[in-house]
């Protein structure tokens, strides 16, 4: 489980909770049809850009810690603080799994 905390500003804009959780682990088919469809990134490039320290995908992430929080904000108008995002990642969350084919 990854917990980000957005900027006060950012979060007032977006009227996003205060922490928003997103478990990497455990993606919605949703979140994976638009994280293609807006961002034309697949969740496992989308994870080998986090593992490089990648800032877009760091934000893509928040993005879609933000729609699983029921805000709407699509990927070309979100505009975030990224140096101002905080987070935590909770190791005790089992590892993502990729499917067996």
């Amino acid at each position: 489980m990854i917990r980000f905390t957005l900027t006060e500003e950012d979060r007032a804009v977006l009227d996003a909770p205060e922490v928003l959780e997103y478990d990497p682990s455990r993606p919605k088919l949703k979140e994976l049809r638009e994280l293609e469809r807006q961002c034309g990134v697949t969740y496992d490039a989308l994870g080998d850009g986090l593992s490089s320290g990648d800032m877009l995908s760091l934000a893509r992430v928040v993005w879609m810690a933000l729609l699983r929080a029921g805000v709407t904000v699509r990927w070309e108008d979100l505009d975030l603080d990224l140096l101002g995002i905080t987070y935590e990642v909770d190791e005790e969350s089992p590892k993502a799994q990729k499917p067996k084919k």
